[in-house]
C-alpha cells in the first residue's frame, strides 16, 4: 500500500502548477522563469516521474504485499482491502502477537519498504544497496 498523497492529488497539484506557466517555456525557460518557478518546474517533473513509477509498479507491489499479509495474519483471501490488512497487521504487532523476531514479519517489512522506495526514491543509495544485497 502506497502512502499519501494519492495519485489523483499529485496529478491535480502538478496540473494546477503547470497550468500557471502557460507560455513560460518557449524561448528558454531560464531567461523567463524565476528561480522559484524553475524549482517548482523541477518538482513538477519529479512528481510526474513518481506518478509514472507508481502506475507501473504499485499494482504488482500491492498484490505481493497483500499476499504476504494474508499469510502472516492467517486470513483467507476474502479480506480484500490492503489498508484494512495493514491495520490488522499493526494491531497484532502492538499486541505482541507478531514481533520482529519472526522471520516472516521482518521479511515482510523489508520487502514492503523496498517496494515503497522503488517508487518514491529509486535513486536513494540505501535502496540501491539493499536491493543489490537481497
Amino acid at each position: 500500500m502506497q502512502d499519501r498523497p494519492s495519485l489523483e492529488q499529485l496529478l491535480k497539484a502538478v496540473s494546477g502548477f503547470l497550468g500557471t506557466l502557460d507560455d513560460t517555456f518557449p524561448g528558454g525557460s531560464r531567461k523567463i522563469m524565476s528561480s522559484q518557478q524553475m524549482f517548482h518546474a523541477r518538482v513538477a517533473g519529479n512528481v510526474m516521474a513518481l506518478v509514472r513509477r507508481e502506475m507501473e509498479l504499485a499494482p504488482a507491489l500491492d498484490l505481493r504485499e497483500r499476499t504476504r499479509l494474508l499469510t502472516l495474519l492467517a486470513l483467507d483471501d476474502t479480506h480484500q482491502d490492503l489498508f484494512e490488512l495493514n491495520k490488522i497487521f499493526a494491531q497484532r504487532i502492538a499486541s505482541g502477537a507478531l514481533t520482529l523476531q519472526m522471520p516472516l514479519v521482518r521479511t515482510h517489512l523489508i520487502e514492503t519498504t523496498l517496494g515503497k522506495l522503488s517508487i518514491d526514491q529509486p535513486n536513494y543509495a540505501g535502496f540501491r544497496r539493499a536491493s543489490r544485497d537481497l
